[in-house]
C-alpha cells in the first residue's frame, strides 16, 4: 500500500516538475493569479456581511476511507477465511486513506468559508477487539477499542483552529462487526481481530447558532445481507434534524445519508425510494423553512414523477438550491478513486444536495460553491479529502 501512495505523491510531484520546466518564467505569475481568484473569492464568502435573512450551510460526507461494499461478495462466498479477509483489505485501505490528514483538509474548508450549519455524513467510529471472539460465535457488536473516531478527529481539528463549532445532534446508523484476518499462528491455524464499524450522520453548528428540538431517526427500509442461516447485516441509514436559529431567523435544518442507487427497480433503488419517501413524509409536517442537507446518492435528470430521491424532493416542492446560484456550473460531487491518491481523478455526478423548502420565505440570491475537488485541495501526502466534494450554499431570503 505504502508503493501506491508513493506512485500518487509522484504524479503530483511530476505534474509540478514538468510545469515548472516548461513554465519557468510564467509559473510564478500563473500561482499568483490562482491564488487571488482563489483568495478572492474566499474573502468574498468570510466577509460577505451576514444578513438577518441569510444563511450558509454545509454538506460534507467525511468517506469512511474504503468502499465497503467489498465485503458483500464475501458475504456470498463459502470460503470461510472469505470475510476476514475482506475486512483486513478494507482496514487495511482505511489505513492508507488515513482520516487524520484528510480531517485537516476538511477542517481548511470549514474555516476558509464559515458555515452556520453542517451537515456532515460517514461521520465513521472504528473500534477492534484482539483477539476477536466472533468466530466463537459472540456475534453482538462488542469490540470496545478505538481506533478511530472521525468525530473527535475533525473536531479537534477545528479547534486547533480556533473554530467554534458544537455537536447539535447524531444519529448511530449502522453498527456491524466482523472478525479480521490477522495471520497464522505456528501450527498454521488462521488468526483473528474484531472490528467493529459505527456510522453516523451529525449536525454541526457555529458557536453563535442556538439550536433546539434535535430528532434522530432511522430508516425502517434498509439492506439487509446474511452471513449465515442465523445472521444477517444491517446496512442502516437515517437522518438528524435541528431546529437553527441563525441571526434571529429559525429554520429546521436536516442531514440525511440515502442508501446507494441501483438499476431501476433493484433493491437498492427500491429502498434508497422509501428511505426518501419516509423522509418526506415526517418532514410534511414542519411548519418552518426547511434546509434539506445530505448524500441523496440521486442525481438530476430523471423523469418527472419517477421515485428517485432527487425527483421526490423536487415533486415535494423543495428546490434545489444548486440551480438557483446565479451561475451555472455542473456541480459534480462524487466520486474520486477509493484510495483517494489519483490527482488526475475527476468528479461525473451531482449526488450531494441543499435543498430548501420556504414555507412562506422566498430565496433572494443563491450562492454556491463545489469545494474539495481541486488538486491544491489534496493533503500533503497526496490524498483527496474526501471520495465526494463538499458543497457549501449560502441562501439569502427577502425580508419578511
Amino acid at each position: 500500500m505504502k508503493t501506491e501512495r508513493m506512485i500518487g505523491s509522484e504524479r503530483v510531484s511530476r505534474m509540478v516538475r514538468r510545469m515548472r520546466e516548461v513554465h519557468a518564467f510564467s509559473l510564478p505569475i500563473i500561482f499568483l493569479v490562482i491564488f487571488l481568484v482563489v483568495t478572492s473569492f474566499s474573502s468574498a464568502w468570510s466577509l460577505e456581511p451576514r444578513l438577518s435573512d441569510s444563511v450558509r450551510v454545509m454538506t460534507r460526507n467525511l468517506y469512511l476511507g474504503a468502499d465497503i461494499f467489498r465485503i458483500v461478495p464475501a458475504l456470498a462466498d463459502p470460503d470461510p477465511l472469505a470475510i476476514p479477509e475482506a475486512v483486513a483489505e478494507i482496514y487495511s485501505i482505511m489505513q492508507y486513506t488515513d482520516f487524520v490528514q484528510r480531517a485537516e483538509a476538511v477542517a481548511d474548508e470549514i474555516q476558509r468559508y464559515r458555515p452556520d450549519l453542517i451537515g456532515l455524513q460517514e461521520v465513521t467510529t472504528i473500534r477492534r477487539q484482539a483477539p476477536g471472539d466472533f468466530v466463537q460465535g459472540f456475534t453482538a457488536p462488542n469490540a470496545e477499542e478505538t481506533v478511530w473516531d472521525y468525530l473527535d478527529i475533525l473536531t479537534r481539528a477545528l479547534a486547533a483552529r480556533n473554530l467554534d463549532y458544537r455537536v447539535a445532534a447524531v444519529v448511530t446508523n449502522a453498527d456491524v462487526e466482523l472478525p479480521m484476518l490477522t495471520g497464522f499462528d505456528s501450527a498454521g491455524a488462521p488468526t483473528f481481530d474484531d472490528v467493529r464499524l459505527t456510522d453516523h450522520d451529525v449536525i454541526l453548528v457555529r458557536g453563535d447558532v442556538d439550536v433546539a428540538n434535535p430528532f434522530v431517526y432511522n430508516y425502517t427500509s434498509k439492506i439487509r445481507v446474511p452471513v449465515d442461516d442465523s445472521l444477517w447485516i444491517e446496512f442502516v441509514r437515517g437522518f438528524v434534524a435541528v431546529d437553527a436559529t441563525v441571526r434571529g431567523q429559525t429554520y429546521r435544518f436536516v442531514n440525511t445519508h440515502l442508501e446507494v442507487g441501483g438499476v431501476p427497480g433493484d433493491i437498492f433503488s427500491r429502498i434508497q425510494a422509501d428511505q426518501m419517501q419516509e423522509l418526506l413524509s415526517i418532514l410534511a409536517a414542519e411548519d418552518k423553512t426547511v434546509i434539506l442537507a445530505g448524500d441523496f446518492n440521486s442525481f438530476p435528470g430523471s423523469d418527472p414523477g419517477s421515485d428517485v430521491p432527487y425527483t421526490q424532493a423536487v415533486d415535494a416542492g423543495y428546490l434545489d438550491t444548486w440551480i438557483l446560484r446565479e451561475r451555472k456550473a455542473k456541480g459534480y460531487t462524487c466520486c474520486f478513486n477509493e484510495t483517494l491518491d489519483d490527482p488526475l481523478a475527476r468528479l461525473y455526478e451531482r449526488i450531494d444536495h441543499i435543498f430548501v423548502l420556504p414555507r412562506g420565505k422566498d430565496v433572494k440570491k443563491v450562492r454556491a460553491k463545489v469545494v474539495g475537488n481541486r488538486i491544491f485541495n489534496m493533503t500533503d501526502e497526496g490524498l483527496w479529502p474526501s471520495d465526494h466534494a463538499g458543497v457549501i450554499v449560502g441562501i439569502r431570503f427577502f425580508r419578511e
